[in-house]
């Protein structure tokens, strides 16, 4: 069982395993929604900040404009976090593995073997991270067992012939080889909260909106608690530890707890350090996007470009010369002796 203590030591709220026994036991439906909805709050600040990163990022913040006048949010923020991730080269990996003069062999196979497992990944899983991890300030890969693109075994009682099955068997072997059933995707930290404390993440919570008529059709034995959110959205948690995984939604287990067998926990972190300090103080002050700094700037940018545009944008009477000696000038809306009101 993970415990959870209300003692926090530097912004850190401590979750541990009190033995090791205690890994065969299947965490609880209370316990994973006591931990989810104390961590919910912790984590509520920082999930805040990020989506006021978002925000930038997406340009949605309110500038001020004249009435009349379009707001204009300038690229910058956008370019200053694309540019950061181009700068990462996510296409060549440079994998290193310690070796011996004994086992040097062994090193180069691994390093071959590492260089061909994320040539398998077809999906841009590491710009989208590190994207992520520029304007959030950390973000989360996920690596699970894709067991649709592992092959099934031959069985012998479905052949009457036994060559027949030693050949199914041949195939499968051969097909076993040049099969990769590993994927990997990106969570959003809003999307996530985890184990904060400093001995090492052990366990995580996944959280959407999820369609219910999705979710009924996925599993048929569900009756969500809401009966009248049936059309609607239902709320999905996923929680995995380094033993045990639970599928909930609605505040009922529709999968699990089931020993997933993988050996680890399957979130990773990017931390890409923006800030002083990883391990000290509260998530909102660790954990900060490359933006973060640049908030005032971005926003005068912002509003400085929108005024120019506005004074650009209005019409205004301009002196007009003929060709001849006359000499015809309108008159301009203002006086040349008063600013002009815009």
């Amino acid at each position: 069982m993970v415990l959870t203590l209300d003692e926090r030591s530097n912004g850190h709220v401590a979750g541990f395993w009190e033995t090791e026994a205690e890994k065969d036991d299947a965490p609880t439906l209370d316990h994973i929604l006591t931990l989810y909805q104390d961590y919910r709050r912790y984590y509520g600040p920082f999930h805040q900040q990020c989506l006021l990163e978002e925000d930038y990022y997406k340009g949605r913040r309110n500038v001020p404009a004249p009435e009349g006048i379009d707001p204009v949010w300038p690229a910058s923020a956008a370019g200053i976090v694309n540019v950061a991730s181009d700068h990462v080269d996510v296409n060549n990996l440079s994998i290193d593995v310690p070796s011996s003069p004994r086992n040097r062999d062994r090193a180069e196979r691994l390093k071959k073997f590492y260089q061909g497992a994320w040539m398998n990944i077809k999906k841009p899983v590491l710009k989208t991270a590190v994207r992520q991890s520029f304007l959030y300030g950390i973000a989360f890969m996920k690596t699970m067992f894709a067991a649709e693109k592992w092959p099934d075994a031959p069985a012998m009682n479905e052949f009457d012939d036994p060559n027949d099955y030693k050949e199914a068997l041949a195939e499968f072997m051969d097909l076993r080889c040049i099969t990769w059933p590993i994927d990997v995707g990106v969570v959003k930290p809003t999307n996530l909260i985890w184990d904060d404390s400093k001995a090492r993440m052990k366990w995580g919570i996944e959280f959407y909106n999820r369609p219910t008529r999705e979710l009924k059709y996925r599993y048929p034995e569900w009756t969500p608690l809401n009966e009248s959110g049936q059309g609607g959205m239902t709320e999905w948690i996923e929680y995995w530890d380094e033993e045990w995984c639970c599928y909930i939604a609605d505040k009922q287990i529709v999968w699990g707890p089931f020993q997933h067998g993988y050996g680890f926990l399957p979130y990773s972190q990017i931390i890409p350090a923006n800030n002083f300090t990883f391990e000290d103080g509260s998530p909102q002050d660790r954990f900060t996007g490359i933006l973060h700094p640049a908030h005032n700037l971005l926003d005068e940018e912002a509003r400085l470009i929108t005024q120019i545009s506005a004074t650009v944008s209005r019409p205004r009477k301009r002196p007009i010369t003929t060709n001849s000696s006359a000499v015809r000038t309108c008159s301009l809306p203002v006086s040349p002796c008063r600013p002009a009101p815009w």
